[in-house]
């Protein structure tokens, strides 16, 4: 949105008594599935009557399964994303920047972006994002340490997904507790207000696991298990998503192959839009056997749905979610208690459905859009009246 539109706007809602500011929000690329760009997206629809947001795109279309390397073609990326980021901070002049943080390489990358807004006048927020990020900082050598702490101590604030991690962030860096904030994910406004309407029954014992691809979200545990499960139930799996570890969606084509689990299992590609409401129509459990995660979005679908939710114990889960009551928690790398869960759950139609009822409740009450869009205004807001670090 172009900063004279954004002037229009401001100028209307100061009439009806709203308060506006013009805020640049990263980064948001066109793949509907990448999950930083889903939730600020989301931000973005939630708070459109606030606030003028400006998105900055970050679009790109090689090197997709090494994202988090340091490698020419990211370096290629970043200095095309880096100078469009800096266009917008020219043209919009923003009151806000609000950039997502992740670890890996990306960490100095939006610590880069943050302290160019910085410099150029803007209050900063960092929004972390990674699911491992205490165990990242922990293994960091002295001087990246020194120069990231440079920055994340000049932030205005960081937006962590949960009370656990933002005690953990404030003793792990040493950043002041005032400026960290706990704002949960919210999910597609489309997506929350269909899955509300499912049915929580559902008769087919569907297993769905929606995520990226990779050994870290546990695809072969899955796999494993519905091997061990093939003569012991009738159930089917549903593998969905995009590829983040190189030709890995050929070599899970080749497990199925070669164990014949055709009949058990459905590999489908990238799901969005109506094909992903969908298969959460059609499925009464939902698996995510990740071995890290934050608070991943296609867990607050599921609960949304109705699904009874399998997975593990990681990230921000277990602070909502509870083992036996809204939940069954299997640990990492343990494809025997997935295949023992998931078994029961399909012997026991009245456990699914209680389950499911539960993490739907769960959402409800703990994880709407409506709760979360209030907590990021003032989050906002917070960092918008006080004079910037």
């Amino acid at each position: 949105m172009s900063r004279s539109s954004c002037q229009g706007q401001a100028a209307e809602a100061r009439g009806t008594g709203e308060i506006h500011a013009r805020l640049l929000i990263g980064p948001i690329a066109s793949d509907p599935t990448e999950s930083v760009s889903a939730v600020n997206r989301a931000l973005i629809k939630g708070l459109q009557t606030r606030y003028c947001f400006c998105g900055h795109r970050s679009d790109r279309y090689h090197g997709l399964t090494k994202q988090g390397r340091l490698n020419l073609v990211n370096l290629w990326y970043l200095a095309i994303q880096l100078s469009g980021w800096i266009g917008r901070l020219v043209r919009m002049r923003p009151a806000l920047a609000h950039y997502a943080l992740n670890s890996g390489w990306a960490m100095e990358k939006s610590l880069v972006f943050l302290g160019v807004a910085r410099l150029m006048g803007a209050h900063t927020l960092a929004h972390l994002h990674a699911g491992k990020f205490v165990e990242f900082w922990s293994g960091l050598p002295t001087w990246r340490k020194w120069w990231a702490l440079r920055v994340l101590r000049r932030l205005d604030g960081l937006v962590v997904l949960s009370e656990g991690w933002k005690r953990a962030i404030v003793q792990t860096l040493g950043l002041p507790e005032d400026r960290v904030f706990v704002v949960h994910n919210p999910i597609d406004k489309g997506f929350e207000s269909a899955a509300l309407e499912m049915p929580v029954e559902r008769a087919s014992p569907l297993v769905l696991c929606l995520g990226v691809m990779e050994k870290a979200k546990g695809i072969w545990d899955i796999l494993t298990a519905a091997d061990m499960l093939r003569a012991r139930c009738k159930v089917q799996f549903v593998l969905a998503g995009p590829e983040r570890e190189p030709d890995i969606h050929r070599k899970v084509k080749a497990f199925i192959d070669t164990h014949s689990l055709q009949e058990t299992v459905c590999l489908r590609g990238v799901v969005w839009g109506q094909d992903k409401i969908e298969l959460f129509r059609q499925a009464s459990i939902f698996l995510l056997p990740s071995y890290f995660e934050n608070f991943p979005l296609v867990v607050l679908e599921a609960a949304a749905a109705g699904c009874a939710l399998v997975t593990t114990p990681v990230g921000a889960i277990p602070e909502f979610f509870e083992h036996g009551v809204s939940a069954l928690f299997v640990e990492p790398g343990k494809p025997d208690q997935i295949a023992e869960a998931i078994q029961w759950l399909v012997e026991h139609p009245d456990e699914r459905v209680r389950l499911g009822r539960a993490a739907r409740e769960v959402f409800t009450t703990r994880l709407g859009r409506d709760k979360i869009m209030a907590d990021m205004d003032r989050v906002y807001q917070a960092i918008l009246s006080r004079p910037r670090v």
